[in-house]
């Protein structure tokens, strides 16, 4: 009985998806988007998924951002760190249309963190973004912007895995 009840719960009962080690908010876009969480400019932005098909499937809802200008972006709410402090970044994606690019944002001092990695990524089919950084001096307030570089461009992006480095926990 006991099996039958394990096996019923595997495969009927239940919904399986990873959850993305991450500090931001609504990082696997399972809540609605808005002005808490997610925040378009230049582009529109929507919630498409799931992506893939089971087994394959790696996350349960995708966003969609749709360029209405060049460089248009979807924008993560504010994180806060400490001068110098690093950070990891990972997002998987898939670029329908253009050329898809991860910005990290330092908001107080009005420019983009210098990443190591390669923040861009072209093509359809699903590959990852994988950068590390650091708080730059001056600087304690930061976003993730989720980007396609042409005004055409049309990317998918997975769940946003973010983590200060060092870090033991997440809340």
């Amino acid at each position: 009985v006991d099996r039958a009840r394990d096996e019923a719960l595997t495969r009927y009962c239940s919904q399986w998806a990873l959850l993305p080690v991450t500090e931001v908010t609504n990082g696997d876009y399972e809540d609605a988007l808005g002005s808490a969480n997610w925040v378009a400019s230049s582009a529109t932005q929507a919630l498409v998924g799931p992506p893939l098909t089971f087994p394959g499937t790696h996350f349960r809802t995708a966003l969609r951002v749709t360029n209405t200008g060049a460089n248009g972006y979807s924008a993560s709410a504010s994180l806060w760190g400490r001068v110098g402090q690093s950070f990891y970044l990972y997002v998987p994606v898939s670029a329908r249309t253009g050329t898809a690019e991860v910005i990290v944002r330092d908001i107080t001092n009005g420019a983009n963190v210098t990443l190591s990695g390669t923040a861009t990524s072209t093509g359809r089919g699903w590959s990852g973004i994988e950068v590390t950084g650091q708080v730059p001096s001056g600087g304690f307030e930061l976003a993730i912007r989720l980007s396609g570089q042409e005004a055409t461009a049309v990317i998918d992006w997975g769940p946003v895995h973010f983590h200060w480095q060092g870090q033991s926990r997440i809340a």
